[in-house]
């Protein structure tokens, strides 16, 4: 389910391996060194030198971090977390993981 969609302003962090992970500059990334020990960290404070988790286990490290603008889609999942083809983790929230969690509790149940 889409909630919103279009060009809106954004942050574009590029990793070591030249990935890029383009979103909202309040959307939550996991920064830290493993998805366990992960962070939520708005896009517009990510700042070079930062760790990105990633699905195979690996944090990639942020060389380059820029403001843009791009065509956004925010979507609503039953998870709070979704893998990108990049193998980045990212949250499907912004500004508070809980309060969103809260938020879309009932709806989640209307749905399992």
């Amino acid at each position: 389910t889409f909630a919103h969609e279009g060009i809106y302003g954004a942050v574009e962090v590029e990793l070591e391996d030249f990935i890029k992970v383009t979103v909202s500059n309040n959307h939550l990334l996991y920064t830290g060194s493993a998805f366990e020990s992960r962070e939520a960290t708005m896009a517009k404070n990510v700042k070079i030198g930062d760790m990105l988790v990633s699905s195979d286990g690996s944090a990639k490290t942020v060389i380059s971090v820029k403001d843009t603008e791009a065509e956004l889609v925010n979507i609503l999942t039953m998870e709070g977390s979704v893998e990108l083809e990049n193998g980045v983790i990212i949250s499907t929230h912004s500004f508070h993981e809980t309060l969103y969690s809260a938020i879309f509790y009932p709806i989640k149940m209307m749905y399992k």
